[in-house]
């Protein structure tokens, strides 16, 4: 996998001075260790599925590095993995399944403020009393 030897390769002199790098891998870290760990595919110290989670998550950082890494990534790339249990595979899964979500995680929020447009008409046309309660201000 050639995006993950991009990352794998990055000495900690030069992720000192990569501060996007640092940032990323840290927040991958951070998320890494929380995802799924009651699953004991999960679980555990010194997992090596937690670690191949990281492994992917820290590869796809540099696949697409205009976006990065954002919070909630890892729950989308786990239950592919737990499936799939190829890294490869759960890797271009992954890079597939971000194409139609990505972007929820830009920044503006503009693909997350549409879906939840759509989901307020939907509730509005199948229930207008629900709706209602949510949204009306007066």
């Amino acid at each position: 996998m050639s995006y993950q030897n991009q990352w794998k390769t990055i000495s900690e002199d030069q992720a000192a001075r990569f501060t996007k790098f640092k940032d990323r891998r840290c927040r991958v870290d951070k998320d890494v260790v929380r995802t799924d760990r009651r699953e004991e595919f999960y679980s555990g110290e010194d997992n090596p599925n937690v670690d191949t989670l990281r492994n992917i998550l820290l590869a796809y950082t540099f696949y697409n590095f205009d976006l990065g890494y954002c919070q909630g990534m890892s729950d989308l790339l786990s239950p592919l993995l737990f499936v799939m249990r190829n890294e490869a595979d759960a890797f271009w899964c992954f890079v597939a399944l971000m194409k139609r979500m990505e972007r929820n995680f830009h920044r503006d929020q503009t693909g997350m403020h549409e879906q939840l447009t759509m989901l307020r008409q939907l509730i509005y046309r199948l229930e207008p009393n629900l709706h209602n309660y949510f949204f009306d201000r007066s």
